[in-house]
């Protein structure tokens, strides 16, 4: 074990010698999912519990275990979220503890930054809405909808966590490779899982993988993947980043088989937003491509060509095409979302300060549609969210995701670390691309989705606040002018 951790440290010193462990536990439950393996709780909590305990003293490297784990949940949330929702909180509150009885947690303990109070706001928004929907609806409301509740605030909570635990660029790198390394992993399996498909219609074609459904995991490609093309961006002449392409590649096909009309348009802002924040050159010729490609779809790819010529139903009338009727010009799965939608906000101008209360959607919905229609979410993370808990609470998480870009952008060009430097980039660029495609889902509510988004938004905002409490030499204020020009 000795020599494995000195040749990572010979070969990657910027990062902790030690993670090939959270590397290896990546690899274990990407095998164990592939093969559908039901792994009992008490299980993984032992194990969990035993390595927090082998490496107590270095408190990261729970939180490392925890980043492997995220995307790989469902090994025990058969058939219900509770198992996943106690062993994530048993990791996250190891790192939480051994950070504090071994003193590892940054000195600034309550260190304040805007993303963070809006974060904390907002999840004090979500518990007064579940309590007040309680206090509506009966004591057997909170009962039944406090584990939802538990996982949503457990995401939430990874930014603290995060923000709190990772003490320099070293942790904070080290956290960002054992995510990207479950990205890689989830777009092989994704790969395979298409190769192995063999469906017989076009739906049992689509790839589930992770998220146990082709449009969720289509949000966590287009969420994650602009980290590897940003990294390579940052520092082309690294020799090693070239080696990049290929976990891009295979998210990118990840991507492509999901099938995910809205995954492929949160992909297109991705890369503009990636190319607008690098260079203006750059984003002109990512608008040119868009254009080139729009005027001649028979360059793209014929998977993705032929999911979006899907969109318009094959026998639409023309009186429909005359009158723009989208219920009935596009086909059964996009017509029925902007029902939804319709649905979605009547529901919200009947309830626009508090909405319905937290976890109460789905039932306000059957009784709004008359019972023709039975859907447990708005299909757009915004309505969603405006829906149970009114409108303020969903300006204030679009004001969080656009903090978070703002961070990253300011991050990105204040910044002399190159490799800080492409996942400031790759962060910003993930979370245009997430915005979008929960336009057309609601993916926040899932730990295994968006987990990650809340740890790397902690990444961020802690690396903005080293980065702060470092002066800027003469030559890195050169730099930074040329970047933000």
């Amino acid at each position: 074990m000795n020599s494995i951790s000195a040749a990572v440290k010979r070969w990657v010193p910027e990062l902790d010698e030690r993670i090939w462990l959270p590397a290896l536990a990546v690899g274990g439950f990407a095998v164990l999912f592939m093969k559908e393996v039901s792994v009992p709780f008490l299980l993984l909590a032992v194990a969990f519990a035993a390595f927090a305990w082998w490496t107590k003293d270095s408190p990261e490297m729970s939180l490392y275990l925890l980043a492997a784990y995220l995307p790989f949940g469902r090994l025990v949330s058969d058939p219900a979220e509770t198992p996943n929702i106690l062993l994530t909180g048993l990791l996250a509150g190891a790192v939480l503890a051994l950070a504090l009885a071994g003193r590892r947690m940054d000195a600034r303990f309550f260190s304040w930054t805007p993303l963070g109070g809006a974060v904390a706001l907002f999840a004090g928004l979500s518990v007064f809405s579940l309590f007040r929907a309680s206090f509506l609806y009966g004591e057997w409301y909170f009962w039944s909808r406090s584990s939802e509740l538990a996982g949503w605030l457990m995401q939430i909570g990874f930014f603290f966590l995060v923000f709190w635990t990772v003490r320099d660029a070293r942790s904070a790198k080290t956290l960002i490779s054992v995510i990207l390394g479950a990205v890689f992993m989830v777009g092989m399996m994704a790969t395979w899982e298409y190769v192995g498909s063999g469906g017989d219609s076009f739906e049992s074609s689509r790839v589930w993988g992770i998220a146990d459904e082709p449009n969720r995991l289509g949000a966590f490609f287009v969420s994650y993947m602009f980290f590897f093309p940003a990294l390579f961006l940052a520092d082309p002449r690294r020799r090693s980043y070239w080696f990049l392409a290929i976990p891009f590649l295979f998210s990118l096909r990840g991507l492509m088989v999901t099938f995910s009309r809205g995954g492929y348009l949160a992909f297109a802002a991705g890369v503009l937003a990636a190319a607008w924040f690098r260079h203006k050159g750059l984003f002109v010729l990512a608008v040119a491509t868009g254009l080139f490609l729009l005027m001649n779809p028979a360059f793209l790819p014929g998977g993705i060509r032929y999911r979006l010529e899907m969109t318009v139903a094959k026998n639409a009338p023309k009186e429909a095409a005359a009158s723009l009727d989208l219920t009935r010009l596009l086909e059964a799965s996009a017509s029925d979302r902007f029902e939804i939608w319709d649905t979605s906000v009547r529901i919200i101008q009947d309830h626009p300060w508090w909405g319905v209360g937290f976890g109460a959607f789905a039932g306000f919905f059957a009784d709004y549609s008359s019972g023709r229609m039975e859907f447990d979410n708005a299909h757009n993370a915004f309505l969603m969210i405006a829906a149970e808990q009114g409108i303020p609470a969903a300006l204030l998480f679009f004001l969080i995701l656009c903090l978070a870009v703002d961070q990253a952008v300011r991050l990105y060009q204040r910044t002399a670390d190159r490799q800080v430097n492409g996942i400031a980039l790759g962060f910003a660029a993930g979370v245009v691309g997430m915005t979008v495609a929960n336009l057309f889902s609601h993916c926040f509510g899932f730990q295994e989705i968006s987990g990650y988004f809340w740890m790397l938004a902690g990444v961020v905002a802690k690396l903005w606040v080293l980065e702060q409490r470092r002066p800027m030499t003469a030559a890195e204020y050169a730099g930074w002018r040329e970047r933000s020009e």
